[in-house]
């Protein structure tokens, strides 16, 4: 990846460029230097959610926590982007803060997310969209209770809801 050029050739646009440099080297605990190509990329795509993930991994790693918050709200403001949303964000922040140890930082955007999902108006929950990224956070901050009961409608509404049928598993797992 260090002898890839992200801005000439076949690679001109691809922001996915970032997202793969950044997954292996996280893999291999290099977390300043995966800072540093986030950096890069978000100069090169600026307002871009998906490359911004990027840095949101190596924030979190290095337990950043001020510098991840604030990222964290400005992710909020992003247009989802390449299957990515900021509720998405929320949840990887918290996954990968919970995998570094820093699980007081997790609980607190664990809170923040609840509170945000709380304020939406009712109508924009209904649309199935919706419904998954309520249960994706849901199933990020551990309410199986919650999870059981959006999953099991999910799976009244369609037996062949994969998300669903996959909620209700975690909510069976997570719950004991």
């Amino acid at each position: 990846m260090r002898g890839v050029d992200p801005e000439g050739g076949a690679l001109r646009g691809r922001v996915y460029y970032y997202d793969y440099y950044g997954v292996a080297l996280h893999a291999l605990g290099e977390h300043e230097q995966e800072l540093a190509i986030s950096k890069r990329g978000r100069a090169q795509y600026p307002g871009r959610l998906y490359v911004a993930f990027v840095e949101l991994h190596a924030l979190a790693a290095l337990g950043r926590i001020p510098e991840l918050e604030a990222l964290l709200h400005e992710m909020r403001a992003m247009a989802p982007d390449l299957r990515v949303n900021a509720t998405g964000a929320y949840c990887d922040a918290m996954y990968e803060l919970r995998a570094h140890d820093h699980a007081e930082a997790a609980l607190a955007v664990s809170k923040e997310l609840v509170a945000r999902l709380a304020e939406k108006p009712s109508g924009e929950t209904s649309a199935r969209a919706a419904r998954l990224e309520r249960l994706e956070a849901l199933i990020a901050t551990h309410q199986w209770a919650d999870v059981q009961s959006l999953a099991g409608s999910g799976v009244t509404d369609d037996s062949t809801n994969v998300p669903a049928n996959g909620g209700r598993a975690l909510a069976a797992a997570g719950g004991g």
